[in-house]
């Protein structure tokens, strides 16, 4: 496979929202808590809270500092400036039996818009778009109680730039690196980030898009869990467009069970 070129950009901005964000928190107790997070599905993290050996805001800042000593994989381009504040909000705001969703940070590929964080489509041109409103899955994801952790790279405008670019490149980030073989293997596909972050585990789940391979390759490559669901099933209002009759939104997760729930959570309500 042709060798990616270890080429990143802005990741010094990221790092810095990741300290900011962190300055008050003790890295060590975060640390502690790999054993109750890697690995586990969204109904062990969902029992751990419960069980008071994890919080929504540990959770969090606990991804946050993963982001920051893995930030080489230049997965996640864009971290939420209020992601700290809304897990304590969760903590806070708890209900006794929450939905599954309910505090988990998730990260979405940068096709996708989220309020308050750049929409690029991995485009240096649209750097420092930030739209005004979610897009529609976004806004079932949080309504499930879900939290927008941050942006995930991908291969520039969904891959439509040039057959000689290479998957996971933006100009907007520079390359994805595949966590099991940086700068060896290929990241694949356009939803290169959100596989890679997910394989790093530096998110409970992304949401990525596909037109012909975007989810399903990367989530090979990187051993991931990616679904391709059918195309009308999930809205695309919110979503930049490759080709409206092809493209689907869909999860990458580090099990079958979370795919199916994030999906759920997506999935357009009957009427």
């Amino acid at each position: 496979m042709n060798k990616q070129e270890p080429i990143q950009y802005g990741h010094a901005k990221t790092k810095a929202l990741i300290r900011q964000q962190l300055q008050d928190i003790d890295r060590a107790e975060i640390h502690a808590k790999a054993e109750v997070i890697l690995g586990k599905n969204i109904v062990e993290l969902q029992q751990a809270v419960a069980a008071q050996l994890l919080t929504y805001e540990q959770l969090v800042a606990f991804y946050l500092d993963r982001i920051e000593r893995s930030i080489e994989l230049n997965a996640v381009i864009e971290i939420s400036p209020t992601i700290m504040a809304e897990a304590k909000k969760c903590d806070q705001n708890r209900p006794a039996d929450p939905n599954l969703l309910y505090g988990m940070p998730l990260t979405l590929k940068d096709n996708i818009a989220s309020v308050g964080m750049q929409f690029s489509v991995g485009t240096y041109y649209l750097r420092d778009f930030i739209p005004l409103k979610d897009a529609q899955l976004v806004t079932q994801l949080k309504e499930q109680g879900a939290l927008i952790l941050g942006k995930a790279n991908l291969s520039e405008l969904a891959n439509y730039v040039s057959s000689a670019m290479p998957s996971g490149y933006s100009s907007k980030a520079g390359q994805t690196r595949n966590p099991f073989g940086p700068l060896t293997l290929t990241p694949y596909g356009s939803s290169s980030g959100s596989a890679a972050g997910v394989a790093a585990e530096l998110s409970v789940a992304s949401i990525g898009s596909e037109t012909t391979g975007s989810i399903v390759a990367p989530a090979a490559i990187q051993s991931v869990v990616g679904f391709k669901p059918s195309q009308p099933a999930i809205s695309a209002k919110g979503v930049f467009p490759l080709a409206k009759p092809l493209d689907v939104t869909g999860p990458l997760t580090k099990n079958v069970f979370d795919a199916a729930v994030i999906y759920n959570a997506m999935a357009k309500k009957s009427t």
